[in-house]
């Protein structure tokens, strides 16, 4: 950046009450540039934000701004990888380039949302004192800022920044901006008012006057905070800390449904991608167990879970939404199956037509079992909650190939099963009040599955269990679970008698003494 160096002294920015601020800038001359942001200081809301929420279809929008944080592509990039600069302009981009029509919509709405969220203490001021250079700065865009301005009847020239090539303006910051338009020495000799101190420094830190004010009505609302995107509330507010759609519903789900089942099936791959879509259409329902779990517990448990993010969220998973949308991905899901000839109801050859209806009909009737369950589940103790869960995690695996007839073999059935038990035990441990992550999962379900396998061998004959499609299963099992085994093998040890070193140098109890000696010993143990 250029302009003139400052000291520390000399940059340290004041931060001061609104109400002291007329007479922080009675000391300003005329003459003297005065620099406004613009989101939450002149305007008590996030323009960006306000602009992307107003665009319609609002599920398309909100998708296509989910999908923009959830990819991060700004991480490639070593000048913007903190995502500032890319962040919020490719959002902007993508909507104004996908939906047009809502730059024409903003424009229609601006004035009305100018005259809801104008600062009127500040505006009042500015305009009372008619400063003969204002400028309102801003690192959001001059597209969406401009009508906002005109509708606000307020004599200023717009800095902001370009919308196509916004993320460089953004990465170079407003002191950048300004020095272009106005000149250095007129920057540093400027009053700037600003609420954010940290995305202002650079221009506070050479300004004459750095006034940093927070107003109190001023608020920044997330754009589609009350949309409805399927998986969001898992996502964010229900597994914040992982992708859960990726993690748990595809590296675990949909790959066991695929070791299992679909390498069994005419057309393994048709298939796989067929179960990919029902995947996500049993997550989107699930995730109305989710909700309504975390709404019931904040009425109805003694320690509920209360996050900022499902607090955030709640009310933005409606049932009929859901159910659309869940249908909607089923729908491709269940016709690919239906193509690839994998289901006994719908063998290769069939009407495509009929077996897509015949198979999204089986799917939505498992779904609403599902539902059922889950609705149970959240109204029964916690205890009692033990017994519900497993038949949750069986109907995503083995219920599932079941109910839609897919192929499925002794290795298939033991790995979809054993899958559900290793889902379930952690979730006991949890409710018994242990910690359900460090329970080894992948292990557990390695042992499970060779368990299952030697007991169906001994009753039925090893015949089955030298297929391929065995040695497959175990392999898969043995490689989603040998960071757990090594770890398991690394903290296994022989326990050392404690009682020798403990008792060591007294004498030997005998009688009634003896028994309560080995009494409290024994206790000491558990």
């Amino acid at each position: 950046m250029s302009g003139p160096a400052s000291t520390a002294g000399e940059t340290r920015p004041i931060e001061i009450a609104p109400e002291a601020l007329p007479a922080a800038l009675a000391a300003v001359d005329d003459d003297q540039l005065v620099v406004v942001d613009f989101d939450e200081t002149l305007f008590l809301r996030n323009s960006t934000e306000l602009f992307l929420d107003s665009a319609r279809p609002a599920v398309l929008a909100a998708v296509v701004s989910y999908a923009i944080g959830f990819a991060k592509p700004w991480r490639f990039s070593r000048r913007y990888s903190d995502g500032f600069a890319m962040g919020d302009w490719l959002r902007v981009l993508l909507v104004a380039c996908l939906m047009p029509w809502t730059v024409w919509r903003w424009r229609r709405l601006a004035p009305a949302l100018a005259r809801a969220h104008l600062n009127p203490e500040l505006a009042t001021l500015l305009a009372n004192r008619r400063f003969s250079r204002l400028a309102v700065a801003s690192h959001g865009f001059a597209f969406i800022i401009a009508p906002l301005l005109r509708a606000m009847q307020l004599d200023a020239e717009l800095v902001a920044c370009p919308l196509w090539t916004g993320f460089r303006a953004r990465a170079a910051g407003k002191r950048t901006a300004l020095e272009a338009r106005y000149g250095s020495a007129a920057v540093a000799g400027a009053a700037v008012i600003t609420d954010n101190a940290g995305n202002d420094a650079d221009i506070l830190a050479v300004a004459a006057e750095p006034l940093v004010v927070v107003w109190p009505d001023a608020r920044y609302e997330r754009a589609f905070s009350r949309t409805y995107v399927p998986l969001v509330y898992t996502e964010k507010a229900k597994h914040p800390t992982h992708p859960h759609l990726f993690a748990v519903f595809f590296a675990k789900d949909w790959a066991a449904l695929v070791i299992a089942s679909a390498l069994l099936a005419p057309d393994p791959l048709t298939t796989a991608l067929g179960l990919a879509f029902l995947i996500v259409s049993f997550a989107i329902v699930y995730e109305v167990g989710y909700h309504e779990n975390d709404v019931l517990g904040r009425r109805r448990e003694k320690k509920p879970i209360l996050t900022p993010e499902r607090l955030a969220l709640a009310g933005t998973v409606p049932e009929g939404g859901a159910w659309f949308f869940a249908a909607l991905v089923a729908l491709p899901g269940a016709g690919l199956l239906a193509w690839s000839g994998a289901s006994t109801f719908h063998p290769a050859g069939g009407e495509l037509v009929e077996g897509t209806v015949l198979l999204l009909g089986l799917w939505l009737a498992l779904l609403a079992v599902i539902r059922g369950t889950f609705w149970l589940f959240n109204r029964v103790d916690e205890r009692s909650r033990m017994l519900l869960f497993l038949p949750l995690q069986l109907m995503k695996g083995l219920l599932l190939v079941i109910a839609l007839g897919l192929p499925l073999g002794v290795a298939g059935a033991a790995l979809l099963v054993a899958g559900g038990f290793a889902t379930w035990i952690p979730y006991i441990v949890y409710r018994m009040g242990g910690a359900r992550w460090e329970t080894p999962d992948d292990v557990n379900r390695l042992v499970m599955v060779v368990v299952m396998l030697v007991a169906i061998g001994a009753v039925i004959g090893t015949a089955p269990l030298w297929h391929w499609h065995t040695a497959v299963v175990f392999a898969w099992c043995a490689f989603k679970a040998r960071r757990q085994t090594l770890r398991v093998w690394r903290e296994a040890h022989f326990l050392e008698d404690r009682e020798a070193s403990v008792m060591a140098g007294e004498q030997p109890a005998t009688g009634r003494g003896a028994a309560a000696v080995l009494g409290l010993r024994l206790g000491g143990q558990h």
